[in-house]
């Protein structure tokens, strides 16, 4: 039986998810997760601003992920808020929060390339 381009793409996409999540829980660590919400809160904003709805979508994503739940979820939605927060008051200030924990995983570059991939994979 031949395997329909559909299920091809769901079972590559399956699959990339799975490694992903992988991937994730080698970096259990505060750090690794700030930076993966600022990069979630970053792109948040700049695709339909910091909405209530878009919030929620937002928190909903973070309840959801599977690559995220080797985090506590309280942590990570009470760390998100706090970042949309700062947009909220001030779009300059609320960049320049998120970019300073984007940035402390500079030293750690395949930890900073995953947590982009799983803010874009959101």
């Amino acid at each position: 039986m031949r395997m329909s381009f559909f299920d091809k793409v769901k079972g590559a996409l399956t699959s990339g998810r799975e490694e992903l999540t992988r991937q994730v829980g080698r970096y259990k660590n505060k750090k690794f997760m700030q930076g993966t919400v600022a990069v979630c809160a970053r792109i948040a904003v700049a695709s339909d601003g910091v909405s209530s709805e878009e919030k929620q979508k937002m928190i909903g994503f973070l309840r959801s992920s599977e690559e995220l739940k080797v985090f506590d979820t309280a942590e990570v939605i009470e760390f998100f808020n706090k970042l949309v927060t700062s947009f909220d008051f001030d779009l300059e200030i609320g960049k320049g929060e998120t970019m300073k924990y984007i940035l402390a995983l500079k030293d750690q570059p395949e930890a900073a390339q995953l947590a982009l991939r799983v803010g874009i994979c959101r």
